[in-house]
């Protein structure tokens, strides 16, 4: 081997040990970085998993307390219908309601508007249901002296199922249980929950 082709040699020698460096070299980072990607995946993969497990917890927490909700909407719901229904009754009550009692109710409270200012000095018409536990006349001798002078006229309705209305031209002053309940049942309602349901 003469001299051209030692160094011919020598180059091509070398120039496979720089190839060789170089692919080991690149082999290194590549390994390097496959492994970094790796642990990169890995990591991305573990956070996806955690927030996917907190989602579905708070789904589920979200799903319990809506299902809480619910039942104690529906729980609501049937106490609103009990206290109602209790309303209704006691309103229902008075049209069979003892002589007695249906007088002292009813004919006091005419006794308190034949009072006021409005009535004072005029000539009334007292409206009164066809059925009721005690008459017209009842009622009027209950409320006293003021009752008698007020009171020039009685009608009768089919239509009013107990109570009565008090009228003089244009006032009128309904007092009929719906009224006079109705007008109180803001206040009532946990006086009829307390009896109902307990304290």
């Amino acid at each position: 081997m003469n001299g051209i082709e030692k160094i011919i040699a020598r180059i091509e020698e070398d120039a496979a040990a720089t190839e060789a460096a170089i692919r080991a070299e690149h082999e290194e980072k590549l390994n390097a970085l496959r492994e970094k990607t790796d642990a990169r995946i890995r990591d991305i993969r573990a956070e996806a998993e955690k927030k996917a497990a907190a989602e579905r917890s708070e789904i589920e927490a979200r799903a319990a307390q809506s299902g809480v909700t619910a039942a104690r909407d529906r729980l609501l719901g049937a106490k609103r219908e009990l206290i109602d229904e209790a309303f209704a009754r006691a309103i229902a009550s008075f049209a069979d309601m003892d002589a007695d009692t249906y007088r002292t109710i009813m004919g006091g409270y005419l006794a308190e508007l034949v009072a006021e200012k409005e009535f004072a000095g005029a000539s009334c018409t007292l409206v009164v249901p066809e059925k009721a536990p005690c008459t017209a006349d009842d009622l009027i001798a209950f409320a006293g002296a003021k009752a008698k002078k007020a009171v020039a006229h009685v009608e009768t309705s089919a239509k009013m199922p107990a109570g009565f209305l008090l009228k003089t031209g244009e006032i009128e002053s309904p007092c009929t249980p719906d009224k006079l309940i109705g007008s109180r049942k803001e206040e009532l309602t946990a006086a009829v929950a307390s009896v109902l349901f307990g304290a």
